[in-house]
């Protein structure tokens, strides 16, 4: 009873101390990547030191002797030693942390020196912790989701009830089943992904590995992610990329009106009359451009707000008016703007921005049923 007080105690001092030596050593710094490059190798071998200690002392007590067989340098003990599985664990942390510091070092230039970039470097060793805490609790949980069907089998089998009931292989097969059902159905809405990205020229928005310069690739990315959307490949700025693919037509959806902003500047003198056909409709693959609204920033640059994607629309609609684009850049996709995110480099949607998306969503989604009842009639 006493470890139900004292385990939770322990942990929480354990990841109190933890958080304090991030924030410590990163978060508060100035340059948090150069500090990320440092210290994050050094916190995830730490925890993978742990992990394996724990996992030794615990998972591999059972079959201790048959490995000890195998195995003959490691001392003759019926289960692992304190000091044998800190040994392990310290080999493993060893090659952890040449690993990470490898990856973080080639991942680095890529993230934006914020906090949002430190957290993306400790998506995996979260994902570890979560498969420790899992290991830890797992007996408990297992026996939690079977007991009651190993219990009625008993009783089926024996015509009575047991202090201590036998499992058989298939109620565990149940168990199993269950547990990886559930896990491949909502396991994934619950680790829903979405980041802003700041596309350089010459980078690619496709998910295709032929492709040796696509987005995803580029990115490095944990998470399997793909594109909401597209930039061309010598267009540059703000685009999104997701692991939820609910959301993607409905941002896509040109019914619902959601705002892209670019800046673009050409070749030539821009005219007033060159902005006011921008605005009105320029005919492209077959069809009008919706009306928008364009402005001019100088000679030779322009801000533009479309509500729809045509293919490659910004630059066949100049290219109509005998303009030649040198660079086009989204600075804004409804209410999330590129702000000071650096060429190359992203960040996670914030909470507040993410909240703003979903009532912008919900907002269109209805307002375009209404416009589709009302057509019916």
């Amino acid at each position: 009873a006493a470890s139900w007080v004292i385990s939770p105690v322990l942990g929480g001092i354990i990841a109190a101390s933890f958080l304090f030596a991030i924030k410590k050593t990163m978060i508060f710094k100035e340059n948090k990547i150069e500090a990320a490059v440092k210290w994050v190798p050094v916190f995830v071998a730490i925890m993978s030191w742990a992990f394996v200690t724990y996992l030794t002392l615990k998972g591999l007590k059972k079959v201790w002797p048959h490995i000890v067989d195998i195995l003959i340098f490691l001392p003759d003990t019926k289960k692992p030693t304190f000091i044998v599985a800190m040994l392990f664990g310290l080999i493993v942390a060893v090659l952890v942390y040449i690993t990470v510091r490898a990856t973080v070092i080639k991942k680095a230039s890529t993230l934006e020196n914020s906090r949002a970039g430190i957290n993306m470097l400790f998506t995996v060793p979260l994902i570890f912790a979560a498969a420790l805490l899992s290991f830890a609790h797992g007996a408990n949980d297992v026996a939690n989701a079977i007991g009651p069907l190993a219990a009625i089998n008993d009783a089926v089998m024996t015509g009575g009830i047991s202090s201590k009931a036998g499992i058989p292989l298939w109620v565990m097969a149940v168990g199993a089943l269950g547990i990886a059902i559930g896990l491949a159905l909502y396991g994934p809405k619950l680790i829903r992904t979405y980041i802003a990205f700041n596309k350089p020229i010459g980078i690619v928005c496709t998910t295709d590995p032929k492709e040796r310069k696509n987005i995803i690739n580029y990115i490095g990315h944990p998470e399997r992610l793909f594109p909401i959307g597209r930039l061309d490949k010598p267009s540059e700025g703000l685009i999104f990329l997701t692991n939820d693919g609910d959301i993607v037509n409905k941002i896509l959806r040109a019914g619902n009106r959601h705002e892209k902003e670019y800046i673009v500047t050409v070749k030539q003198m821009i005219t007033a009359g060159f902005i006011k056909k921008m605005g009105q409709g320029i005919p492209v693959l077959g069809t009008v451009t919706k009306k928008c609204s364009v402005i001019r920033l100088n000679d030779f640059t322009f801000k533009i707000i479309l509500t729809q994607g045509l293919n490659r629309q910004i630059r066949r609609m100049c290219e109509y008016l005998n303009y030649e684009v040198v660079k086009l850049k989204r600075t804004r996709i409804m209410n999330v703007k590129l702000g000071n995110l650096k060429t190359g480099q992203w960040r996670e949607l914030r909470a507040a921005e993410m909240q703003q998306i979903n009532k912008m969503l919900a907002s269109s989604s209805k307002t375009e049923e209404a416009s589709f009842d009302k057509n019916k009639k």
